[in-house]
């Protein structure tokens, strides 16, 4: 039987992956939404399979599992992150 990767044995996310992730959580706080929905609302697009491009990749390679896990070792996000984000576009196709 194979065993399951625990999410902190999973790759580390390159840094592509970490800016979509980054754009992904900022287009949600600047359509003005709470910080945390943006963890709810991609792990429903995780599950229907409805995330764009980069994003779709790490779904595939680390889970859902693995997002919570990752979320919960981050800080709240800042003004300085949500100037500093990629466009989301960027990480489509």
């Amino acid at each position: 039987m194979k065993r399951r990767l625990r999410p902190q044995d999973r790759p580390p996310l390159t840094q592509d992956q970490s800016a979509a992730l980054a754009a992904y959580r900022a287009h949600h706080a600047i359509c003005g939404l709470p910080d945390h929905t943006w963890v709810d609302a991609l792990l429903s697009d995780w599950r229907r399979g409805a995330v764009p491009g980069m994003l779709h990749a790490l779904r595939n390679t680390h889970g859902p599992t693995w997002l919570d896990w990752y979320v919960r070792r981050l800080s709240p996000l800042d003004a300085e992150e949500l100037r500093t984000a990629r466009p989301l576009s960027e990480f489509v196709g």
